[in-house]
Order: structure tokens, then C-alpha cells, then sequence
């Protein structure tokens, strides 16, 4: 129990240290803090214990070794998590190869004082047998003649055996309780995948209990479906055989239960060998990853999301244009960038201030996501700046959208506390083919261009023709 919950804190304490560099919170980070320096205190309090037991010499040396590592890497990890905590930069991926190793040898250590353990158990057990055997031949040879002795030492071996039974009650006890503490949920199964035993971890996520679940083949319990294709998965714990120690699942699958819920989850599946080698079970343990996938997708979407207007912002922007160059390039496609700068938005934010330029922004992004189509890409690149690719069009067609955003801007009223305002666009238009060169190439053209379209009257659309290397005039401003 002792290790297993040393084993346990070794891991908490990796995901606590993720968990703190990708919180934004202060509390919640502080509160994060606050946890990974108690699991400490709660791991030198189980090692000490350990070593206040009756250890052997090997157990004892491997425990100074396991002391030895936590001396080492505990220092560079609180160093890491106050980095974290105090907003300083911290390189995680690289903390993470040097440190994984070092946890990983320190579990290999605590696995190896559990299997001394375990050894010295089972050398108890066959020195019983071996007693018992000498004993019982002895009493054939005495005969009649020794029928006390015989009593005595029958008496004797009956107490060692039931004392050993005992110790063997107990042990299977203490590994039951040991998997019902265990926070991720566990699944054993026999040899043909039939359920033999879930935690109550795998009993509340899989919605089945314990006595449910026993005797019913594990695809019936456990069904896993890819998260991105909804495809149902094949899992390995229901193969006869398993060609490694250890079979992990892709990163993230969704578990569907029978009462509708859904979790996102990773999991791994080993085998369990008898001493004869011969496969007589699995075993599957998953954790539920629902919460971090959550906060996984919340940071990617923010990432490459404007977060006033919801639009895609520049990465995101750059990184579809240069998308969109490498397809006119290598297949001769033709589509078209659109360059915006609002007119007279200046003045929204001198008469009624930012936050009517801000809710002014907002509807703006609304009013021009009606003008495009499904497969184009619609951005805020910075202030009142816009850009929208148009995927697989023509200019003719281009020029035709633009105007259609030019005339929604320019009717677009806006009214805020008793003020009424009211802007303007000017486009700057480029086709994107095999003569436009880089993406950077192409964002100077629609930003020339878009400066022409404003220096010349604004409210208008001028198009780059990359074949003579000039801006020329789409529309003309309509009164």
C-alpha cells in the first residue's frame, strides 16, 4: 500500500506540474501549487514508514537508492513549479525528457522493493511445503511408536498453515484495497476476455457494478470509439493474444457507456502470464481525460482565434494563405485574398469610446461572415483590419463577393447609447495563382493595393494585377 501510493504521488505530481503551466488562473494555479508541495510531505511520510519496517538488506538498499533520486530531482522540480507559479518562461518539454527518465528509473526502483517483497513471500511459502514434507515423512517412519510426537508436530504444521493462509488472506485484501484506492480505473479479465474483476473507478465510468460486470465478455462492458471518426475501435484486450508487455490505445478514444455518457479517455492493456509462461488474463487501466481534452481544445481554439470577434486571427490567417499558395502552385488552382481596412473607425472610438468600437468590430465580422462562402476563411489581422481568402475563385467572382462586403459595410448602420455611426471599407484584392509568388509576396500586393483603394477616396476596391505589376481601380464608390 505504501508503495503503491509513492508510485501514485510520483505520478500526480508530473500531471500537477502540467497542470500548473497550463493554468491562467492565480488561484487555481496557487491552489494547484498547494497540492503538489503536500504530495511531498505525504511521500516522505510513507518512506519513512518503509523504512522503520523490517526490511532486508537488498529492500534497504534499494530504498536509499529511491532516497537518493528524490534528493536529486525534488530541488529542480519545486525551482520548475515556482517558475510556473510566478509567470517566469519555463521550458516544459525540455524539463520533461530530462525528468522522465529519472521518474522512471525511480519507479523501476519501487517495483524492484515490491518484488523483494513478493520473493521473500514466496521463499516463506516453499520453506512451509518443505517443513511440511519432512514432517510428514518423519511421522510415517515413527510409526505408533511416535504418535505423540506426531500430534505435536501435526498441531505445528497446521498452525504454520493456517498462519500462512492467513498471510495470504490478508495480502489479497490488501491488493484489493490497494486497486479500489487506485484513482484510474481497472478492468481484469481472463484469458477468453471474460470480466473478472473493475475498481470502483471503472464501475462508476463504465456505469456497470462490479457483480454486473462479472462473467460478461469485455466488449460488452468496455466500447471505445475514435474521437475524430466516431468508428468503433478494436480493442486489444479482446484479442486471444497480445504481442507486447503493454499495449497502449491511441492518445485520446471516447468510452460510451449504457446510461449515455460519453468519456474521453486513454488507456493501455497488458497481459498476465502465469509462472509457466501461459497468458491467463488482462488487464486494462484508463483514466478519464475528459476535463483535460476540454481545456486542450479551449487553448488550441484560442490559439488561432481572434478572441473579440471570434474570427481566425493572423497565425491562423497565414497559416491558410500559405495553404492556399502551395494549391495555386502545385495544381494550378486560382483563388483570392481580400484585403480590408475600415473607414472612419477612428471615429467611432473618439466619439463613443472603445467599447462601442470593440461591439462595432463584433457586428462588422457578423455582417461580412454572411458574404462568404462555407470554404473560405474570414480573419481579423489586427485594429480594423480584415482579411478573406476565397477558395477556389476566380477574379471575376472575387470582385463580385468584395463588392458584396463593401455594400453590406457601407449600409450597415450602427447605433450606440444615442449615437449613430456609420463606416466604410476599402478593399485591396489579389489573385493567388502561380505568378503570385510567396505568401508574402501576395499579403504586399493586398496591402498596396487596400492602400490604394483608401488614399484614393476609401469606400472603394482596387485589384493587384501581378502580370504588369500594378493596382488598378474594381469599383468605383457608389453614392
Amino acid at each position: 500500500s505504501l508503495l503503491a501510493t509513492m508510485h501514485n504521488i510520483i505520478r500526480e505530481r508530473t500531471i500537477s506540474m502540467l497542470a500548473i503551466s497550463r493554468l491562467q488562473d492565480a488561484f487555481d494555479k496557487d491552489a494547484e501549487y498547494m497540492r503538489f508541495k503536500a504530495m511531498a510531505g505525504v511521500f516522505i511520510q510513507n518512506r519513512s514508514i518503509l523504512e522503520s519496517m523490517q526490511l532486508s538488506s537488498a529492500e534497504r538498499l534499494l530504498l536509499e537508492q529511491s532516497k537518493l533520486i528524490v534528493m536529486s530531482m525534488a530541488p529542480n522540480q519545486d525551482q520548475i513549479v515556482e517558475s510556473l507559479v510566478y509567470g517566469e518562461d519555463v521550458n516544459m518539454q525540455r524539463f520533461m525528457e530530462h525528468d522522465l527518465p529519472v521518474k522512471t528509473e525511480l519507479l523501476a526502483i519501487l517495483n524492484e522493493i515490491a518484488n523483494a517483497a513478493r520473493t521473500a513471500r514466496d521463499e516463506s511459502l516453499r520453506q512451509i511445503h518443505t517443513e511440511y514434507k519432512h514432517t510428514y515423512w518423519s511421522i510415517i517412519l515413527l510409526g505408533v511408536a511416535a504418535i505423540m510426537i506426531f500430534i505435536m508436530i501435526v498441531r505445528f504444521v497446521i498452525t504454520r498453515i493456517s498462519t500462512a493462509e492467513h498471510a495470504l488472506s490478508s495480502e489479497k485484501e490488501q491488493l484489493e484495497v490497494t486497486l479500489k484506492s487506485i484513482g484510474d480505473a481497472v478492468i481484469t479479465v481472463d484469458e477468453n476476455s471474460i470480466v473478472t474483476y473493475l475498481n470502483p473507478v471503472a464501475e462508476h465510468m463504465t456505469a456497470c457494478s462490479n457483480e454486473q460486470a462479472k462473467g460478461r465478455p469485455l466488449s460488452e462492458i468496455y466500447q471505445t470509439v475514435r474521437e475524430d471518426t466516431g468508428e468503433p475501435i478494436q480493442h486489444p484486450a479482446w484479442a486471444s493474444q497480445l504481442d507486447a508487455q503493454v499495449v497502449g490505445m491511441q492518445r485520446f478514444s471516447v468510452l460510451k457507456t449504457h446510461n449515455g455518457s460519453e468519456y474521453i479517455i486513454e488507456d493501455n492493456t497488458s497481459p498476465i502470464f502465469s509462472k509457466q509462461n501461459r497468458l491467463i488474463g488482462k488487464v486494462v487501466v484508463f483514466r478519464d481525460m475528459t476535463h483535460a481534452r476540454t481545456i486542450e481544445r479551449q487553448l488550441s481554439w484560442q490559439v488561432r482565434h481572434d478572441p473579440l470577434t471570434g474570427l481566425a486571427n493572423r497565425l491562423e490567417f497565414e497559416t491558410h494563405l500559405q495553404e492556399f499558395v502551395d494549391n495555386a502552385t502545385r495544381y494550378d488552382n486560382e483563388h483570392i485574398l481580400l484585403y480590408l481596412d475600415l473607414d472612419e473607425f477612428k471615429t467611432v472610438n473618439d466619439i463613443s469610446g472603445h467599447s462601442a468600437g470593440d461591439a462595432l468590430l463584433q457586428r462588422i465580422a457578423t455582417e461580412m461572415e454572411t458574404c462568404v462562402r462555407r470554404s473560405d476563411v474570414i480573419a481579423r489581422l489586427g485594429g480594423d483590419e480584415f482579411g478573406v481568402l476565397l477558395n477556389s475563385c476566380d477574379i471575376r467572382q472575387g470582385r463580385d463577393i468584395a463588392e458584396n462586403i463593401r455594400r453590406k459595410v457601407n449600409a450597415f448602420k450602427f447605433d450606440w447609447r444615442g449615437a449613430s455611426h456609420r463606416v466604410g471599407v476599402s478593399i485591396g484584392m489579389v489573385s493567388i495563382n502561380v505568378m503570385s509568388g510567396t505568401t508574402v509576396d501576395v499579403l504586399q500586393a493586398a496591402d498596396v493595393a487596400c492602400y490604394n483603394a483608401k488614399a484614393l477616396g476609401k469606400n472603394r476596391i482596387w485589384s493587384y494585377d501581378a502580370y504588369v505589376g500594378e493596382v488598378i481601380p474594381v469599383y468605383i464608390k457608389h453614392q
